[in-house]
């Protein structure tokens, strides 16, 4: 089923669970490197702490964001990256992003294949004209 700008349901939850995944990974980011400054750093060498944060931040974070953006063109390729990101988030122990980013990248391949013909709203099978071909059929091997 189509909304009026031409995407599935499914779609729109993929998209919309992959952005707040990134939200999250965001959020995971800060939330890191503040527990390394309080932890490692006794709050004391902040450049360096934030140094940190803006690397980490960078691997984690900016692929996401690209694939998210591109990923309209190449939902294959971004849903299996997805997918990736979610096994990489799951080993920072950031579960959030991972369990969103997992559902994301499955419904956009899912997305892909399953624009089949047979799910067209225009292309309704009549299921009484298709049993009474078969009776017809079937009488028609009887005589």
């Amino acid at each position: 089923i189509l909304n009026k700008w031409g995407m599935s349901m499914s779609s729109i939850i993929g998209k919309i669970a992959i952005w707040i995944g990134i939200v999250a990974q965001i959020y995971f980011s800060v939330v890191f490197v503040r527990m390394i400054s309080i932890n490692i750093a006794g709050g004391s060498d902040y450049e360096t702490i934030f140094l940190l944060g803006l690397i980490l931040a960078l691997f984690t974070v900016l692929p996401t964001i690209f694939t998210a953006i591109y990923m309209e063109s190449y939902s294959v390729i971004g849903g299996a990256l997805f997918i990736v990101y979610a096994i990489i988030a799951l080993c920072l122990y950031n579960f959030l992003s991972s369990i969103l980013w997992l559902i994301g990248g499955i419904l956009l391949i899912w997305n892909k294949y399953s624009k089949d013909e047979s799910t067209d709203e225009n292309e309704k099978v009549d299921i009484e004209s298709t049993e009474n071909q078969f009776e017809s059929k079937d009488k028609i091997t009887k005589e």
